[in-house]
């Protein structure tokens, strides 16, 4: 039924809706059964004009019933299962699905093996120290500079508490630590005549006051100056393009800072790239003796007094100092320190009596343990693609 409706100025006509097209219902039965059911002209063509075959018959082939017990549990007592493809859907059942436990025992594993593992060389470490120090230095590299950023940022620990003086370097070695001191010895012995050069007529005393037996004595002014000041800054950026002074900072890294933490590394069995990387990023950021403090209490196994205590039974053991004698550990007798931490670690994997962290548990072990910029340097190494979790022989 058509009726008018106005709208404003405009005016149109509504038309009425078409009837319902009705069409016979044709039930088409093969073989005695209903298979299909479709709206049919009565020519038994479809409305769009195609005719509809009737289905095919079924097929029918002998089934064999074979005798034997087969449950889901038992397939989990054979071969592990194939694991399903990465490039499936997640949501797939894997191929050992089953609801029982079964019966079969628990296997066991083979003792891990050292064969197959790597030389830890020179070179090695330097690719490890170089990833570490992208955090620190950047496109910077030999010549970057930390003008005492500790003491005057705001939020900082450190802010207008404690010095740390200038850190110069490819992983910002630091002034009060006595790790500057050292860089620049091996940067004269290296080249003394360019030493002098850059450096000046300071340079005997500088290099007096960054060797300097305390903290304090250490950030002394030089020339007047403190190092952190604008004319000192510059002599040391102009002092880290030279390749000569770029070696000897590549030799305080791997043997002031790097090769001292290994002994400590391997007991923990923290061995790949990955795991020494952060380790040495640990070391970097704390120093030699509170990065190695921090990495064993993260992730070191043994925690409580009663793990330590089996730990030492289980080797024959009835004190600390009765292991450290043994085992020639150098640190204060009955003290469990982090080399003794360590050393126990190690003959415990040794002797292979009792269930330790693996290297890659180790790592995740630090990351877990890890907080604020801290966290986010360390997550930065453990996705680091130019770490390929080689495992060294420590």
């Amino acid at each position: 039924m058509a009726e008018n409706k106005k709208s404003g100025h405009n005016e149109f006509r509504m038309s009425a809706p078409p009837q319902d097209i009705v069409a016979a219902v044709e039930v088409i039965e093969q073989n005695g059964h209903a298979h299909s059911a479709t709206a049919l002209t009565k020519n038994g063509k479809s409305n769009s004009g195609f005719r509809l075959s009737a289905p095919p018959a079924d097929r029918e082939a002998p089934v064999e019933v074979v005798q034997e017990v087969a449950t889901a549990a038992s397939a989990l007592d054979s071969a592990p299962a194939p694991e399903v493809p990465a490039d499936l859907s997640i949501s797939l059942k894997e191929p050992g699905y089953a609801e029982e436990l079964g019966a079969a025992a628990d296997p066991e594993q083979p003792p891990s093996e050292a064969s197959g593992l790597a030389e830890l060389s020179n070179e090695q470490i330097y690719r490890i120290i170089r990833e570490v120090a992208v955090a620190d230095s950047g496109d910077l590299g030999y010549s970057a500079i930390s003008a005492d950023r500790e003491f005057d940022t705001a939020g900082h620990p450190s802010h207008q508490q404690r010095h740390i003086g200038l850190a110069f370097g490819l992983v910002l070695f630091t002034q009060e630590s006595g790790r500057l001191g050292r860089v620049l010895q091996l940067m004269q012995q290296r080249d003394a005549g360019r030493f002098a050069q850059i450096f000046g007529p300071e340079a005997e005393e500088l290099l007096a006051v960054t060797n300097a037996a305390t903290p304090e004595q250490r950030l002394l002014p030089v020339a007047g100056s403190p190092l952190w000041s604008q004319s000192w800054v510059e002599k040391f950026q102009r002092a880290g393009e030279v390749p000569a002074f770029q070696n000897a900072q590549n030799e305080e890294a791997i043997e002031g800072q790097f090769r001292p933490m290994l002994a400590i590394a391997a007991g923990l069995s923290l061995s790949s790239d990955r795991g020494l990387a952060m380790m040495y990023d640990r070391v970097v950021t704390r120093g030699l003796g509170g990065g190695l403090r921090w990495v064993v209490q993260a992730a070191g196994p043994l925690r409580t007094a009663a793990q330590r205590q089996h730990a030492l039974r289980t080797l024959g053991y009835d004190s600390v100092s009765g292991f450290q004698r043994a085992a020639g550990v150098s640190s204060p007798e009955g003290v469990f320190n982090p080399q003794t931490h360590a050393a126990l670690v190690a003959a415990l994997r040794e002797r292979g009596v009792l269930p330790l962290p693996s290297p890659h548990e180790m790592v995740c072990r630090i990351v877990q343990a890890a907080t604020g910029v801290a966290k986010q340097r360390l997550l930065r190494l453990r996705d680091s693609s130019r770490l390929q979790d080689i495992v060294f022989r420590l």
